[in-house]
């Protein structure tokens, strides 16, 4: 990840300890007899996207078909939050998404050159999130659960016709994740509050489906086996929070 993410870390992980120090914001009276609350969130994120397999070399073929797996650029995006808070845990449903660059080897240039292509990375969670000094103004939390993760790189499966290469169609890896993440609220009142939050994402890869263009139709959309392929997220969220209850 660039520098300036990187301290942005470093300074999330140094006001996350220092938030855990007793002081005035944490006094337990803040959500005094409120044993539970639902809320929605909205958050922007900056997630870097990489692992064993997205570093612009690994690549699948099957059936006369190539794909190539793209090497992504850290890249910004949103995730929508609706959650349920229990007294000290609770459960929050998310989805995410970042538009990231990919730089993509296409046989189809001269010399089997690199291009660049859209990469949607598109995620949806199921989180357990615990709090530390609950009901405080002042909140930290750790949170774990399960992701499904879709990954679309369009113009990324390539086939021979007539002894050359041309790009016959686009393809959507799909993976099975696992959350863990870190972070503070911070309520400006019981309705609206603050968040932000460090998270890893380890991702496991299983099929991937391709969509064929017209006049590759004939040789059938495939889904291919790329249990091989492996990669991890890491990012911070920052954003608002709203109590419906």
């Amino acid at each position: 990840m660039p520098k300036r993410p990187a301290f942005m870390i470093v300074f999330f992980l140094s006001a996350l300890v220092l938030s855990l120090r007793p002081g005035p914001l944490h006094g337990q009276v803040f959500f005094e007899g409120e044993k539970s609350r639902i809320y929605l969130g909205l958050t922007y994120s900056y997630n870097n996207t990489s692992g064993k397999s997205f570093d612009g070399e690994f690549a699948f073929s099957s059936s006369g078909q190539y794909m190539p797996i793209p090497k992504l650029k850290a890249a910004s995006g949103f995730s929508a939050v609706l959650g349920l808070r229990g007294e000290d845990i609770g459960v929050e449903l998310s989805y995410s998404y970042a538009g990231h660059d990919g730089t993509l080897k296409d046989p189809t240039l001269p010399s089997g050159g690199t291009r660049m292509e859209k990469v949607g990375n598109h995620d949806f969670n199921i989180d357990l999130k615990g709090h530390i000094r609950p009901g405080s103004r002042l909140e930290g939390y750790y949170q774990i659960g399960l992701a499904i993760v879709f990954v679309s790189v369009g113009k990324s499966i390539f086939g021979v016709e007539n002894e050359e290469w041309k790009t016959i169609g686009d393809v959507v890896y799909q993976a099975a994740g696992i959350d863990l993440g870190v972070g503070l609220d911070f309520w400006l009142s019981h309705r609206i509050g603050l968040t932000a939050g460090l998270f890893y994402r380890p991702l496991f890869f299983s099929t991937a489906k391709e969509t064929l263009y017209e006049y590759a139709a004939e040789m059938g959309a495939l889904d291919i086996d790329v249990s091989g392929m492996k990669g991890h997220s890491l990012g911070l969220n920052i954003g608002i929070l709203f109590n419906l209850k």
